[in-house]
């Protein structure tokens, strides 16, 4: 890096000396002396206190721009409530929704609405209509994500006078631009992805009731938003060189080839100091290991094998850059393979976690074996991780075995990670299938559209008695059910981010006898002997239904009972709950005793996302005067858009709540 800079600025010199003499020639002694001439300053190169060992990588040389959530933002609607909507909208809100409305032919006479309650109805009456809310969407996305990357968004009811809840609901398309939403007449910015989909609300209060600690007029779209217009990442080289920027475009484009789905190579540059990066589709979902990547390649692409060696050695005596060192070796590529495998087995922990990490992540199936001993008796902190790497390796049905061992761990924390590499596996086995079939079918080539409507196939549903030991189904296009043959007691596992889930894991069933009432008894579960039927009754608050029935007392029987909607195609029996209506059903009835076993729900993490995404717009665009106050934000206008925490939102990645007896506070 210092050699770069020196001979940058010698090359810099020699332009003015030459320019200098050019100038002798033709002005006469005007270059060489005259006081009336300028002259050259020179700059001295920056250099980053950054480690020798790591010289010479694109990080050392530049800083990434855009890596932070970004707020993007929009007003929609939301239908399909039950009278808790409606009522009046703020006329600059109600004139934009309008707008979108309109633009996507939503009219009194619209065809799309011949034959639901809306029919005959003008945008407005609609607004007003009690099955209808207006609502801000928001979500904190990464810069960098492709079209196509799906991410959870945030919404909150807007006539809070009206507007008792959003349980139910189903958010029509509403599009989303950068930066906070603004009414009708406000500037546009970016656009930048959609959302729609049914909210996900807090599930541990009764849906009924309207007044609880946690608001019923604010929830989540589980994976309901879309990306289609990509943010691009930016690096700025240190010191500016047309030169320099060439080199470290080829060498990030080198690392990543242009795959046959993307658009764009991975760097471009745009000038002396800016190159624009675009991310593989096949890192849309790990953008972090693509950053990274970025971040530790090597600009010298020439000698791969001899910057292995190097980076290797300096593992071994450099413990406190283990984790950069890691990524380095990652980024060289398949060419730091033969140099990582002398580390597969080094005695001290940190440097051959390192090498194996990087080893795993380049599909070497030597690491394997070493990584099935961390996994079965390393440190229980470390197991997650371990785990994490077995999932992507190609390394025959030895892993898997390992894998379904650990379903019977003592930590949560590793069951639920060895679970969901079980999951990622199968669902990578489904794919390979699907594929295979469709190709075998004139006429369908395997284009990037038909691949991700595949995988969106492959994650649906699967059958058990595979080697993975993990079946699924969808229930209603509500949420995935999946059931797990684990060796341990009975746990439930409820995931709150991308892909709505309830998990079992083991065989789960209603306790009996049994007498259980949750909800004010508007739904309570009775049976007098341990082989006697379970009989249901509940009462529907919304439509004034009382439904009486007898059910399968196995858990997942029991949970499609709960979800599912009858229709003239499929008239079987069911309450039509929603997602977060059954997480509720299934946590009060397990504190009631009804049900023996664990529930575990995954943090949340969309909030402190939003909080980030957040606090820099705000700063840049609050009003500087009393006359520019109706122009703020919308969530600034109103106090209730500021995005905070709700009460009673878990603060730690797992929360576990024994299910059996009823007891005064969750444990953990």
């Amino acid at each position: 890096m210092e050699g770069h800079g020196l001979s940058a600025g010698r090359g810099t010199w020699a332009m003015v000396a030459t320019g200098c003499a050019a100038a002798a020639l033709s002005l006469g002694p005007g270059c060489a002396g005259d006081k009336a001439a300028p002259r050259a300053r020179r700059v001295e190169a920056q250099v980053k206190a950054y480690p020798d060992v790591l010289r010479g990588t694109v990080g050392a040389e530049t800083t990434m721009l855009g890596i932070q959530p970004v707020l993007v933002s929009g007003l929609g609607i939301m239908v399909g409530l039950n009278g808790t909507g409606g009522g009046e909208v703020p006329e600059r809100i109600a004139a934009e929704i309008e707008q979108l409305m309109g633009r996507r032919g939503i009219s009194k006479n619209s065809q799309a609405l011949a034959g639901t309650r809306y029919a005959g109805m003008t945008p407005r009456q609609m607004l007003r209509d009690p099955s209808v809310a207006v609502v801000l969407v928001q979500a904190g996305i990464p810069p960098g994500l492709p079209n196509g990357a799906t991410f959870d968004v945030y919404v909150r009811a807007l006539n809070s006078s009206s507007t008792t809840s959003l349980e139910g609901g189903v958010l029509w398309t509403t599009e989303l631009r950068l930066g906070p939403a603004t009414g009708f007449g406000g500037a546009k910015s970016r656009l930048v992805g959609e959302a729609r989909g049914p909210i996900f609300i807090n599930p541990f209060v009764d849906p009924a009731q309207e007044k609880t600690v946690v608001s019923r007029r604010q929830g989540r779209i589980l994976d309901g938003g879309r990306v289609t217009g990509s943010l691009e990442l930016m690096l700025v080289l240190d010191d500016p060189s047309h030169a320099r920027a060439r080199s470290i475009a080829s060498a990030i484009n080198t690392r990543f080839p242009v795959g046959a789905d993307d658009l764009n190579p991975a760097a471009r540059g745009r000038d002396d100091r800016i190159i624009l990066l675009s991310v593989p589709r096949r890192y849309q979902d790990d953008l972090e290991q693509f950053v990274n990547l970025v971040r530790y390649t090597q600009i010298d692409q020439m000698r791969p094998r001899y910057y292995a060696q190097g980076y290797v050695e300096a593992l071994k005596s450099q413990i406190r850059f283990v984790q950069e060192l890691s990524w380095t070796l990652q980024a060289l590529g398949p060419a730091a393979i033969d140099a990582l495998r002398e580390m597969y087995d080094y005695p001290e922990l940190g440097p051959r976690v390192a090498a194996l990490r990087a080893g795993a992540r380049l599909g070497d199936p030597r690491t394997a074996q070493p990584l099935t001993e961390l996994a079965n008796n390393g440190p229980t902190y470390l197991k997650p991780k371990i785990i994490e790497l077995l999932t992507g390796l190609d390394a025959g049905p030895k892993i898997d075995l390992t894998l379904r061992g650990l379903l019977g761990d003592e930590d949560v924390d590793t069951r639920i990670a060895a679970y969901e590499a079980l999951a990622t596996r199968r669902e990578r086995v489904e794919l390979s299938h699907l594929v295979s079939l469709d190709r075998t079918m004139p006429g369908m080539p395997t284009s990037p559209e038909d691949m991700h409507r595949l995988a969106l196939l492959a994650g649906s549903r699967f059958s058990g008695g595979s080697i993975q030991g993990v079946s699924r189904r969808f229930m209603g296009g509500k949420f995935l059910l999946d059931k797990v043959e684990a060796p341990s007691e009975p746990m439930v596992y409820i995931t709150q981010q991308g892909k709505p889930r309830i998990v079992l894991f083991g065989e789960s069933a209603l306790e009996r006898p049994l007498l259980a009432s949750i909800w004010s008894d508007r739904l309570m579960l009775a049976s007098e002997g341990p082989d006697d039927p379970v009989r249901l009754y509940y009462h529907d608050y919304r439509t004034g239904q009382t439904t009486r029935q007898e059910v399968d007392p196995r858990l997942d029987r029991f949970i499609e009972f709960l979800a599912h909607d009858p229709t003239p195609e499929d008239p079987r029996p069911g309450l039509g709950l929603a997602y977060s209506e059954v997480v509720g059903a299934l946590y009060e009835l397990g504190k009631a005793g009804a049900i023996d076993a664990k529930f575990v729900t995954e943090q949340d993490r969309l909030m402190a996302r939003l909080a980030r995404a957040t606090q820099p717009i705000e700063a840049r665009v609050r009003p500087e005067t009393e006359a520019l106050r109706d122009d703020r934000p919308l969530f600034e206008q109103y106090e209730r858009f500021q995005i905070k925490p709700e009460e009673g939102e878990p603060t730690r990645r797992i929360r576990i709540i024994p299910l059996g007896p009823a007891q005064d506070k969750p444990d953990g």
